[in-house]
């Protein structure tokens, strides 16, 4: 498949983002900065384009193509995720494989195992109504909707309690209806666009995630339920963004280039980030107090580099085909 050139810079900006975000959280102690705004929609984002791309480069046909891609993304997601994650765990945290298995977040490693999931929940559903677009439309959006609920439901069910210490379950749920809507604008790619081209539409997203915001720093009874739907429209506006001014993020710029490339190695940057993180938590009342123009910056520069030393380590261990292959899932050729 023919690499969409804006979808790979978006996917670079969302993994800058991502670092900005776990060096407020991880290195300074604390959210500042006004760095909270792009934690509304980050995540969410990720999800979407995971979903994007997931329909418009994988084709599953028979149960033998559904067997090949499921085993291809455990290779992918899983192999890499226990080595990066029991390393970091063991020689930075100083803790034990049980401190990583039994956590939720998997102390960071969460991402990789609850996308599996939605890969294996998207496809089997994708092998059950591939005949029919609108069945297949249907069954994603009603299995969106059911996680949410049933994560609603059993939060406090001891079983499902275990479940989700276990292999992140409570977060694929929360988050599989944005890699659905991923699926659904890819399948519907040219009335998505329509939509997007639409002044009023674009305006009233807007409009919606700044009430969405500003209802959701205000505690009120809909408050969990507003930290979900703000990912929506906060998307929306991202996705427009890089679609409208594709051409800026192009081969042709530096910027573009530069996106693009940290986007096609999302992975490695996400394995390896943790281990760059520095510690700054002395500087949290300053975090906590600056100028959130100033604390941005300061939080981009740091990614920035964070970054760097990311592309570097996974530059050298990429000389290696196997390291390659099973640290960061790239294909021998």
């Amino acid at each position: 498949m023919r690499r969409i050139e804006y979808i790979d810079a978006l996917r670079g900006f969302t993994m800058l983002l991502v670092v900005i975000g776990h060096i407020a959280l991880f290195s300074f102690g604390v959210s500042p900065f006004g760095v909270d705004v792009t934690h509304a929609f980050r995540m969410p984002l990720f999800f979407f384009i995971s979903g994007f791309i997931a329909y418009t480069s994988n084709r599953i046909c028979d149960g033998k193509s559904y067997c090949r891609a499921i085993l291809k993304k455990c290779k992918v997601q899983i192999i890499p995720t226990l080595i990066f994650g029991l390393f970091f765990t063991y020689v930075v945290l100083g803790y034990n494989a049980e401190d990583f298995f039994h956590s939720e977040s998997k102390l960071g490693y969460w991402f990789t195992i609850a996308l599996l999931q939605m890969f294996i929940v998207y496809y089997t559903i994708h092998i059950l109504f591939r005949k029919s677009q609108r069945a297949l439309l249907i069954a994603l959006t009603i299995t969106a909707i059911s996680m949410w609920v049933l994560k609603k439901i059993f939060e406090g069910n001891e079983v499902f309690v275990v479940l989700n210490n276990s292999i992140s379950l409570w977060l694929a749920m929360m988050y599989f209806p944005f890699f659905v809507f991923g699926v659904i604008a890819a399948m519907h790619k040219e009335k998505f666009h329509k939509l997007l081209d639409s002044k009023y539409f674009i305006a009233l997203t807007i409009l919606s995630f700044i009430a969405l915001y500003i209802l959701k720093n205000n505690a009120t009874p809909i408050t969990s339920v507003i930290n979900i739907i703000i990912g929506f429209p906060g998307l929306i506006i991202v996705y427009a963004f890089f679609r409208r001014y594709s051409e800026t993020f192009s081969q042709e710029n530096v910027l573009g280039r530069s996106l693009q490339y940290i986007g096609r190695r999302t992975l490695d940057i996400y394995l390896l980030h943790y281990f760059f993180l520095p510690d700054l938590k002395i500087y949290s009342h300053f975090a906590e107090t600056t100028n959130t123009v100033v604390g941005i910056f300061i939080c981009f520069v740091i990614a920035v580099m964070v970054i760097s030393m990311c592309l570097l380590v996974s530059s050298i261990l990429r000389m290696s085909p196997i390291m390659s292959e099973y640290m960061f899932g790239v294909k021998q050729k």
